[in-house]
């Protein structure tokens, strides 16, 4: 359970940073990323805030609820689904230094979306599973969302992959030049 309230503190230090720096320098995350108006950054960073505030809550607690490392695990592949439909669709990723951060960033949130659930394979308590809780459907659940997250893990890599290639077929011909 250690490792996974380390992990949950990391996502929170992530969250929060993140958070605070689309609060406090909106002008340059978006001109960073592709001069989208600087209220959408707002809301990134107010809803990145929040997220790192509960992850951080839910690490200090004495139990860890297998529901929440579910949701977190959610929170991270929605996180990497909205970062790629930032940069294919070009309404707000559109510079190469900002796709390129975008893709390294949903790769480290996949990795910790892959970890979260595959780390919780201890009870709320601290107890390691036993043998009997393999057939458990809510171990299940857990492995299928670490393993759809894989997916997402490996499709980062192959995406920035083909973008450092210069084929710019997977993230759309919008992208300003090297």
């Amino acid at each position: 359970m250690t490792s996974l309230r380390l992990l949950l503190r990391l996502s929170a230090a992530s969250c929060l940073a993140f958070g605070i720096m689309c609060i406090l320098m909106p002008e340059a995350v978006s001109g960073f990323l592709g001069g989208r108006p600087t209220g959408f950054a707002h809301i990134v960073g107010v809803g990145l805030i929040m997220n790192g505030l509960y992850l951080s809550e839910a690490s200090s607690r004495t139990a860890i609820h297998p529901v929440e490392v579910v949701y977190f695990a959610l929170g991270d592949l929605l996180w990497w689904l909205g970062s790629h439909q930032l940069i294919t669709d070009g309404s707000w990723i559109t510079t190469s230094s900002g796709v390129i951060a975008t893709i390294v960033v949903a790769c480290g949130v996949s990795g910790l979306g892959i970890v979260h659930p595959c780390s919780f394979a201890s009870d709320p308590l601290g107890a390691t599973i036993d043998m009997a809780d393999l057939a458990s459907p809510r171990l299940h659940v857990r492995f299928d969302l670490g393993v759809i997250v894989a997916a997402c893990l490996i499709m980062d890599v192959y995406d920035l992959w083909r973008f450092l290639r210069r084929d710019r077929a997977v993230l759309g011909s919008h992208t300003d030049e090297y």
